[in-house]
């Protein structure tokens, strides 16, 4: 196994220029197997590379998370390494965050990585995904959906983390482990069907191992590595008619020549199209097969014809010219956008209610897109009611019934003093500085014409807490993860 290894990261080109290795430590047998093996083939091979262990405990698991801790740091002592360990409160990062505890402990992790690796020279960070981790990763893309680039899986190396056990099965270090007589200690999550990755580990690829396949494994890796080799060649294509038809503005690009272009094959076509959305929009995740098709329907129509895109963005043909640019009035002028929340729908005992909002707003000087908002009574917390740009607060007895989320109104107004002093929305923009453009992108909470909330610019007098207020409710905005 250690030569198997071995060769696997000389083919990838893992360790050159490295002086470093940070590998993170769990105390599971993957990661006990990679530090061994990776010791021992900086030992054999006198690579002259350092490593250091790095555990992170996630505050999830109480006494077994400190247990976990101290194996590891006992293991790292045990075989002469440097043993680092860093505590995080992955519950509350995950609520805070508005994600899954998962995906908060997936971030952490590898931002801690990066962290420790700043300290080193030529430092890499190493970690112990296997052929199995591989297998559902794949076959969760799969199915959830995916384009070429997901059936690749994890790359072996990205950027700088490497991954030298994509070549072995965990029954290879599970047998590795076994005759080196080495313990290791086992994640009780890992058992937990509550989470999507342990459905598809213990439930699914089991049952497909039964009826249709033992190898399973073994043949979505092939697979993946097969998928590579073609999206290689595709990148490289695209990256070619980027360079020869693309033409890049401050805030807009035009594909040119585009008779020329639409001679290119069509998986060609669409990557180039997603790379121009992504670099306007600033957005990867959500750039789905819809857009790319609408713009291929674009590029294929006659010239003239307009299309709205997500984003504040659009797409037209002007003779032979694809141009992408803003639209001229985004989203919210021109949009019937309206939430009605009842005040009697916010529960009194503190349950949180979210409503979707999916529009792109304007705050603090930039286009944002807000997912949602939340609504939540709240105890008194001391008088400290100031929140921040995201979150503010409210006396709730004064909100007669019902709170309207939009964007701004003609007639829209602020109380802006305690003697009942008006002032026009369109005003208050003006003294703010916020572009015309910009202005019907603000985000309004209001009761018919009377403004609660302006966000990023401020609240009505009328509404705030003060010393006789009985009831607060909160009000915070939840935004795309970059």
């Amino acid at each position: 196994m250690i030569e198997k290894v071995y060769d696997y990261m000389k083919k990838t080109g893992m360790s050159d220029n490295t002086k470093t290795i940070v590998a993170g430590l769990s105390g599971g047998a993957d990661s006990v197997c990679l530090v061994m093996v990776l010791k021992r083939i900086i030992e054999i091979h006198r690579l002259g590379i350092n490593i250091v262990t790095v555990h992170v405990n996630h505050g999830i698991r109480g006494e077994e998370a400190e247990r976990d801790e101290k194996f590891a740091k006992e293991f790292a002592q045990a075989n002469g390494l440097e043993f680092q360990s860093y505590h995080v409160n992955i519950p509350m990062i995950a609520k805070n965050g508005n994600m899954s505890e998962e995906e908060a402990g997936r971030q952490e992790r590898y931002r801690i990585f990066r962290e420790e690796a700043k300290c080193y020279p030529d430092a890499k960070i190493a970690v112990a995904h296997h052929m199995d981790d591989q297998a559902e990763t794949v076959l969760m893309h799969l199915m959830r959906g995916t384009g070429l680039a997901g059936l690749v899986g994890m790359n072996p190396v990205n950027g700088d983390i490497i991954r030298p056990l994509l070549c072995v099965t965990r029954q290879d270090i599970e047998d590795f482990l076994e005759k080196e007589g080495q313990g290791f200690i086992t994640d009780s999550t890992n058992l937990d069907d509550d989470y999507t990755r342990n459905k598809v580990r213990n439930i699914l690829i089991p049952l497909m191992k039964d009826i249709f396949n033992p190898n399973v494994t073994q043949s979505l890796c092939a697979a993946s590595l097969d998928a590579a080799k073609i999206e290689s060649h595709i990148e490289k294509e695209t990256c070619q008619a980027i360079d020869e038809y693309v033409v890049y503005g401050k805030e807009d690009a035009a594909i040119e020549h585009i008779e020329e272009f639409l001679k290119l094959d069509i998986c060609i076509r669409e990557r180039v199209y997603r790379n121009v959305l992504f670099r306007l929009s600033g957005k990867h995740k959500n750039i789905y097969r819809v857009n790319i098709e609408a713009v291929d329907g674009i590029a294929c129509g006659d010239t003239g014809k307009v299309h709205d895109m997500p984003w504040s963005l659009c797409v037209k043909k002007i003779y032979d010219r694809l141009i992408f640019e803003r639209k001229n009035s985004c989203d919210a002028a021109t949009d019937d956008f309206l939430i009605k929340i009842n005040k009697n729908e916010i529960d009194y005992s503190g349950v949180k209610k979210e409503y979707p909002v999916g529009k792109n707003i304007y705050l603090n000087g930039k286009n944002v897109y807000l997912n949602s908002i939340n609504f939540q009574m709240v105890n008194n917390l001391n008088g400290k009611f100031s929140g921040n740009d995201y979150t503010k607060y409210f006396d709730y007895d004064k909100i007669e019934n019902t709170i309207h989320i939009r964007f701004r109104q003609n007639g829209d107004y602020f109380i802006f003093s305690s003697d009942g002093g008006r002032k026009k929305l369109k005003n208050e923009l003006i003294d703010r500085k916020v572009e015309p453009q910009n202005r019907d992108k603000v985000l309004i909470v209001a009761q018919n014409s009377e403004v609660l909330w302006a966000a990023g610019i401020r609240r009505c007098q009328s509404y705030l807490i003060d010393d006789t207020t009985k009831h607060i409710l909160e009000m915070t905005l939840n935004f795309q993860e970059e």
